[in-house]
Order: structure tokens, then C-alpha cells, then sequence
């Protein structure tokens, strides 16, 4: 998806109701996308995807028995590096976990209007762009941070783990290989004991965050007093593309200078001290829409 805009993506629509499969192709058409085929069953969106090597495949989560479309495209993310948006009409939060192992790239969540399903599309392509920015930026990350005695945790702006160095790995007990993909939240499940951060916003609409307090729950189910500091990882203009989390036993406070500041300029960090970092502007279209897309690594 290297830098196209959104209605230039290629797409596969896998849907087994033909007339929804049309009136879904021809929407997409009105509103300039590429719609590269139509699929009805698991095993033609293989084949599909195999010969048309699309962006991005719109799903239809209930796509046959059982798991069939989860588990559909989960095959066409691990064999061809494609990801799909869940097109859905259910909103059962069970739905939801189980089709999280596929990585959705979005869920689009029926009945949606023209406006949401392009509105969910340039925001698959906003993160999609962020991911590889961070990408780029994660070797500086990791040179500073590898061997510090603070635990760093970087998360992409789905809230997914994508780094964590030694000592993150000893104090929450997630090694790198388990932790990254997974969930922030679920690596570091922390219960805020204090909160120093004030509720009034900076000028640039940020919130400030101080230190915080808190109680870990280490993999092992172990409880741990810690320090923790978040900054958004942001590019030179200003984008943000991640976070990173410092997090130290009480006592040992995070250094964050030694952690975020000495970060390499032409990494083009800019990471504000001490900040909340506002939501992406994917996450804030997606915010304006009757629809929930679920922000994951593509």
C-alpha cells in the first residue's frame, strides 16, 4: 500500500450473498476503488488472491460455517501478506476476540453508508503507512534501548507490542517473541495506584502525564510495583506513529532521559516529555463513524 491514496487500492470483496457482493462492488466503484474480483466461497478468495495479488480483501466475517472466514483470512495474511477489513453485522464482543487471531486490518460493522466504508479505507491506509514508518525508526529505538536497566516497551498506533527490550522481557516476563503483536494492554496490565497527570489540556490539545504509579501483573500472574512513563514516537512532522513506555520497579525511577532522549536526530523522534499522546488521525475519523475498525498490524 506504499503511499497510495485509498481509492487507488486494489480490493477483493469475499462474499457468499451475490446481491450484497454486487451492490458492495458497485459502491465501492461509485467511490473510485479498484475492485479486482469477486469471491463467493473460501476456496475461489485463494485463488483469487493468489492470481490478483490485491491490497486489501473486504470480508464477509460470516462467510460460511462456523469460522470458515476467520479463519480465511488468516490463511491470506500468513501466505500472501494480505490483510482484510471484517465486514459484519454482528456486534458480539466474542466475535470480536476470536477473529482477532486473523489480524483484521478493520472491522467494518453493517449497515454502513458510502461515506463509512471509504472513511474505514483511508484509515487502513493512514496506519498502514504509520507501521512502516515505525519500521524505519525502530533500529534507533532499540540501539538506546537494548541494554538499558529500564524496561521499554514501544507499541504500534493499534496498541499492538512491537518491541520490548531485556529488561521488559525480566520485569513482565513476556519474552520479545510472545510479546510482539500482542496487545499493550495485555503485556503490560497495569492498576493505576497514582496518577500525577493534570486533566487540563496544553495548548496543542495534548494532556500532560507525569509518572505514574502503579501495579503490574507480570505474565506469571505475579504483582509488581512499578514506575511508568509514556511519549508518542512521532515523525519530523509532527505524525504520530507509536508510543513507547518506560517502566521501572518503585524506588528506581524511569529514566526516561537516558531512554527517549538520546535517540538519534535523523531517526526524527519527537517525542514530547511527559505527554499524552493524542489519537491518530485514523483513530479520529474512525471516531466520527458508525463503525468500529479495529486498528492491527498490517
Amino acid at each position: 500500500m506504499d503511499d497510495l491514496p485509498a481509492n487507488r487500492l486494489r480490493l477483493l470483496i469475499v462474499e457468499n450473498d451475490r446481491v450484497t457482493a454486487r451492490d458492495l462492488e458497485a459502491t465501492l466503484r461509485r467511490r473510485g476503488f479498484i475492485v479486482e474480483g469477486i469471491a463467493y466461497s473460501a476456496e475461489q478468495a485463494k485463488d483469487l488472491v493468489k492470481e490478483k495479488a490485491p491490497d486489501l480483501v473486504l470480508l464477509d466475517i460470516q462467510l460460511g460455517e462456523g469460522d470458515e472466514g476467520i479463519e480465511l483470512a488468516q490463511s491470506i495474511r500468513e501466505k500472501y501478506d494480505v490483510p482484510a477489513v471484517f465486514i459484519t453485522g454482528y456486534s458480539e464482543d466474542a466475535l470480536y476476540e476470536k477473529a482477532r487471531v486473523a489480524r483484521p486490518a478493520a472491522f467494518l460493522r453493517k449497515p454502513f453508508t458510502d461515506a463509512e466504508l471509504s472513511a474505514c479505507l483511508e484509515a487502513v491506509v493512514e496506519k498502514s503507512l504509520a507501521e512502516e514508518r515505525l519500521k524505519l525508526r525502530l533500529p534507533g529505538l532499540e540501539a538506546v534501548s537494548d541494554h538499558l536497566p529500564q524496561a521499554v516497551v514501544a507499541s504500534d498506533v493499534a496498541g499492538n507490542v512491537v518491541y520490548l527490550n531485556q529488561s521488559a522481557e525480566a520485569l513482565t516476563g513476556w519474552t520479545k517473541a510472545d510479546a510482539c503483536d500482542s496487545e499493550l494492554t495485555r503485556v503490560l496490565p497495569l492498576e493505576i495506584l497514582e496518577n500525577t497527570g493534570s486533566a487540563e489540556e496544553n495548548d496543542d490539545g495534548e494532556k500532560p502525564l507525569k509518572e505514574r504509579k502503579a501495579s503490574l501483573t507480570t505474565k506469571t500472574g505475579g504483582k509488581r510495583e512499578i514506575e511508568e512513563r509514556s511519549a508518542p514516537i512521532k515523525t519530523a512532522d509532527g505524525e504520530m506513529i507509536g508510543l513507547v513506555t518506560v517502566i521501572a520497579p518503585v524506588g528506581t525511577k524511569p529514566d526516561k532521559a537516558a531512554a527517549l532522549g538520546d535517540l538519534p536526530e535523523k531517526d526524527d523522534f519527537a517525542m514530547k516529555e511527559g505527554r499524552m499522546p493524542p489519537p491518530p488521525r485514523a483513530q479520529r475519523s474512525l471516531a466520527k463513524d458508525r463503525f468500529d475498525c479495529e486498528r492491527s498490524s498490517i
